[in-house]
């Protein structure tokens, strides 16, 4: 709800693009912390050494098809963005979000 409320802000103003933030600002590992909280789990995290990146991907090029290697680049390119933070907006919490998706699971409905 928060994302749509700041579209249609920015666009009646005439914005054309914007950075729009939660209300908080989390890590990569943090973020992910929450998500195995949320699922009642022990974190289990893997990190992936940079100077693999450039090689993973070349590789991947070589061996796969774009369907397959593309999100791969996009998802490894972000994940080693130094931040990506932007204005905070909302009030909706991530920890929230997440424990509506699982009881929305857990009861066979779509969130």
């Amino acid at each position: 709800h928060d994302l749509a409320e700041a579209c249609i802000e920015l666009w009646e103003k005439g914005e054309e693009e914007a950075d729009v933030g939660g209300p908080e600002n989390f890590s990569h590992t943090e973020l992910a912390q929450a998500a195995f909280t949320a699922m009642n789990r022990q974190a289990k995290i893997s990190y992936f050494p940079l100077w693999l990146i450039p090689v993973t991907l070349w590789l991947m090029r070589l061996l796969t098809s774009p369907a397959t290697w593309g999100p791969v680049e996009f998802f490894l390119t972000a994940m080693t963005k130094g931040d990506m933070l932007a204005p905070a907006y909302g009030e909706h919490r991530l920890e929230e979000f997440f424990a509506q998706e699982i009881q929305a699971e857990q009861s066979g409905r779509v969130a």
